[in-house]
């Protein structure tokens, strides 16, 4: 847990090392988690980095094996108002270490 932190505002996501992403948000002076990410089917290391710019987040993953083995990419989610929902899976080529690490400005 903690592998990968972003922070904006009162949002706070936290990659951990059971490939799940925890989603935070901060009322006064507590915390709570208000949504939780699952793994992508056949990916590994799903939450290995995070960034988040404003009501998009982007998840990293080191190694999806779906086309092709060991293939990093990254998943966009965006806020509705209600909760954050899946836009898009970019992929890299086999065996590109893509998702590594992540940026969003």
């Amino acid at each position: 847990f903690g592998i990968s932190v972003a922070l904006s505002g009162n949002i706070l996501f936290v990659g951990s090392n059971n490939e799940r992403v925890y989603c935070f948000t901060r009322s006064g002076n507590s915390w709570s988690i208000s949504q939780p990410f699952f793994t992508k089917p056949n990916s590994d290391n799903f939450g290995v980095s995070v960034a988040i710019n404003g009501y998009h987040l982007l998840v990293g993953m080191k190694g999806n094996d779906v086309p092709f083995v060991d293939q990093g990419g990254g998943v966009i989610y965006s806020f509705n108002g209600i909760e954050w929902v899946e836009n898009s899976t970019l992929l890299g080529r086999e065996s590109d270490p893509i998702g590594s690490e992540v940026g969003a400005t």
